[in-house]
């Protein structure tokens, strides 16, 4: 036993089963590593930033319900035209944009309302959720009014 320790201090062969990994085996495993920790940490940053905007338009679509709601029973009959405003909601600043137009019956407007970040006044840019609404005018006997909440 003692002369095969012996051959192997002193630089004798070496027996294959004690045989450890050549430094291009270690060179070609961290790249394969490496490559599989890039993918990894790309596949979580995008996961991430899916999150956020879908945060991002589920939030824009309450607002954008909360708004049609308002306009909806207010009982102020909308008018004609395109009307923008920002607002703030949340500590973020929102805007929303809205047309109205007629429709075939006179009670009843068509509503066009984008909703989105305001981002530096560049509001067409950043539109999460458009909708179409059309509200019914709540007293006939009002016909003659126009006003814009």
């Amino acid at each position: 036993m003692s002369s095969v320790r012996s051959s192997q201090i002193s630089g004798g062969s070496v027996c294959p089963a004690q045989r450890g990994f050549t430094l291009l085996e270690v060179l070609v495993a961290l790249a394969i590593l490496a490559i599989a920790f890039a993918a990894s940490i790309r596949s979580i940053s995008q996961a991430a930033f899916t999150l956020e905007a879908l945060h991002n338009r589920t939030e824009a679509n309450m607002l954008l319900s909360e708004r049609l709601d308002e306009w909806r029973f207010s009982g102020d009959w909308l008018a004609l035209g395109d009307k923008r405003q920002g607002f703030v909601a949340n500590q973020r600043d929102w805007f929303w944009s809205r047309q109205v137009s007629s429709t075939p019956d006179p009670d009843m407007r068509k509503i066009v309302l984008h909703i989105g970040l305001d981002q530096d006044g560049q509001q067409d840019l950043s539109t999460l959720v458009s909708r179409i609404a059309y509200i019914k005018r709540v007293n006939v006997a009002n016909a003659t009014t126009s006003s814009d909440p």
